[in-house]
């Protein structure tokens, strides 16, 4: 029983798996490398790190960079395995291989100077820009602006306080808070707001009441306390209390006192407030974010750096291999219709005319092998034709019956016939 594949036929297979097998490769070589170039662009594209997330909210960024990690190693286990397979053929001396290394290494030098170079300036860049964005003095002068915008804050709650407070002593004094005295009441807080530039001063009774309440034109507040506030409630519990309250883009800062009779019960509350304009409130608000995301970003400084720093090194080493890949992918491309020429040749002195290449493009390397394939078909043609012609003579020489001798240039003896 014969064999289901002859030598040829077996030799024919193995090379269309291997050549199957190098195009999968080739494709997930191609594919990784892709993957690992768009994860390293949606790495950088992520938005900034920033107070309001934490490092469990930035867990995309080192998730991005974890794929990233993976499928760099996928990309180096498939290059170095062929490297390895190279340096193998290579010791074997396989035809072909020495080109291929050479290709190979003239690849990786050309794209390994460049590339490192550009690594170590933008890794420095990066380190150098970290170290400025972080820098003490930025932190410092970040929180000084902070701590001025406290003060003023701070400054005018306890000034807002401080008038309340002169209001409120001043109705003691008086005897204002007097069912029969409203109307000096209110006289007397709208001169009191006007003198202390107040934006808003409102008298509440113990029954949460608004009993007076005076205005400033200039400033757009009109904004009153609710009955059921916890402001006025511990206020009316003789408690000194001051508040801020957003009101449109700017702030109002607002301070609440007791009134007390002369003989310590509390009749009421006095409230008065200051309105922080827009263009103070909001500055405040970006410094003491800016501060927060500083610090925020000060515990986070190094991994952060190391993460731009490893995609710089991802990229580099994306760079490096395929330049790898591409050296060994068109090493492969000139070494292996070389070395099908070479086992061509063998066939051919051996007396095997059948002998065909298959095409392998059309390049200088593919009208190599069509003119080795014609030359095969002709020396098959010049044979047969040879072959043919010695038939005919041995047919003739049977055939006559005179005695026909040839010799050599040498004089010996190359045919005779027997007739």
């Amino acid at each position: 029983m014969e064999s289901a594949d002859t030598p040829k036929t077996l030799e024919d297979r193995l090379r269309h798996e291997e050549a199957v097998r190098r195009k999968r490769e080739g494709l997930v070589i191609l594919i990784t490398t892709l993957m690992v170039l768009l994860f390293a662009f949606f790495e950088v594209q992520l938005p900034e790190v920033s107070t309001e997330s934490s490092l469990s909210g930035n867990i995309g960024f080192f998730l991005l960079l974890n794929i990233n990690i993976i499928l760099l190693i996928l990309l180096v286990f498939l290059v170095v395995r062929n490297l390895v397979k190279l340096i193998f053929d290579r010791k074997r001396r396989i035809l072909g291989s020495r080109l291929r290394v050479r290709l190979v290494l003239a690849f990786i030098a050309l794209s390994l100077v460049p590339t490192l170079l550009l690594f170590f300036i933008a890794g420095g860049f990066v380190t150098r820009s970290f170290e400025r964005l972080l820098d003490v003095q930025v932190e410092n002068a970040l929180q000084g602006s902070l701590e001025i915008g406290q003060t003023y804050y701070q400054n005018s709650a306890n000034n807002a306080l401080f008038y309340a407070r002169q209001v409120s002593q001043r109705i003691s004094q008086e005897g204002l808070f007097d069912s029969q005295r409203v109307g000096e009441l209110k006289e007397f807080i709208q001169a009191k707001q006007r003198e202390y530039n107040l934006g808003t001063v409102e008298v509440f009774s113990p029954d949460r009441q608004l009993l007076v309440v005076a205005f400033n034109d200039q400033v757009p507040t009109g904004v009153t306390i609710k009955p059921d506030s916890d402001f006025l409630n511990r206020a009316l519990r003789g408690l000194e209390v001051t508040q801020t309250q957003a009101f449109g883009e700017g702030d109002i800062i607002r301070g609440g006192v007791p009134v007390y009779s002369s003989d310590r019960k509390i009749l009421g509350a006095v409230a008065a407030d200051y309105y922080v304009p827009k263009s103070i409130s909001k500055r405040a608000l970006q410094i003491s974010r800016s501060y927060e995301e500083h610090k925020h970003l000060t515990i986070l400084k190094k991994p952060v750096k190391n993460s731009y720093i490893l995609t710089l090194l991802l990229i580099t080493l994306v760079i490096i291999f395929s330049a790898t890949w591409f050296g060994l992918y068109l090493a492969k491309g000139i070494t292996v219709p070389i070395q099908r020429l070479a086992e061509g040749t063998h066939e051919v002195a051996h007396g095997n005319w059948d002998y065909q290449i298959e095409a392998s493009g059309d390049d200088e390397i593919g009208t190599l092998v069509d003119s080795f394939n014609q030359m095969t078909r002709d020396l098959k043609q010049i044979n047969l034709e040879v072959d043919r012609r010695g038939r005919y003579m041995e047919t003739l020489l049977a055939n006559i019956t005179a005695g026909v001798i040839s010799v050599d240039p040498t004089g010996s003896v190359t045919t005779i016939n027997k007739t």
